[in-house]
């Protein structure tokens, strides 16, 4: 199985790609509304970005990221911030997380953002993303908003990117 891991730059992809957040976002958080979504999209395309993978045409993941926090307004650019993050449930278990992660960390690198920490924030109820972000991450704050009770993550981005360097990911390469 190939993935090819790019950026979301064109209108036409950012037209499939929320179409593929706003079908799957009842697995981020069932409290988002689309009108969340969309938001959420404008954030990374004025703040940073998204990736996103296909196989065989078909979108399965994709990677939001701003470069600064929302709760700085952005005004911090050596932390990076990854706002969402949604692989569907048939590939949890193969290499398509680390591409994810791979491109992103090439994506900061090529781009020569002098990042030194990436946050990422996952629900408090949701098992399977505490349990992932914490084998790599340290958790450091909860808060409550609208959509529900989050737990907030941080990791020195050295240190992510020794983890999930290693894996290639080249943004519009294939990744075996």
């Amino acid at each position: 199985m190939s993935i090819q891991m790019q950026k979301c730059e064109t209108d036409e992809q950012w037209y499939r790609l929320s179409e593929f957040l706003i079908k799957h976002s009842n697995k981020m958080n069932p409290l988002l509304h689309p009108s969340s979504i969309l938001l959420e999209l404008l954030t990374y395309k004025q703040n940073g970005g998204i990736l996103y993978g296909e196989i065989r045409g078909q979108i399965v993941c994709s990677l939001g990221y701003c470069i600064g926090t929302p709760d700085r307004q952005f005004a911090n650019p050596s932390d990076a911030f990854i706002g969402s993050a949604i692989l569907l449930e048939q590939f949890r278990f193969s290499k398509l997380f680390y591409s994810g992660c791979g491109a992103f960390i090439e994506e900061m690198k090529a781009a020569e953002i002098p990042i030194t920490r990436v946050y990422f924030n996952t629900l408090q109820n949701n098992e399977y993303l505490n349990r992932l972000y914490g084998k790599f991450a340290q958790k450091t704050s909860e808060f409550h908003n609208e959509y529900g009770a989050y737990c907030t993550y941080v990791a020195r981005f050295q240190d992510f990117a020794s983890r999930f360097g290693c894996i290639s990911s080249r943004i519009g390469e294939r990744a075996k």
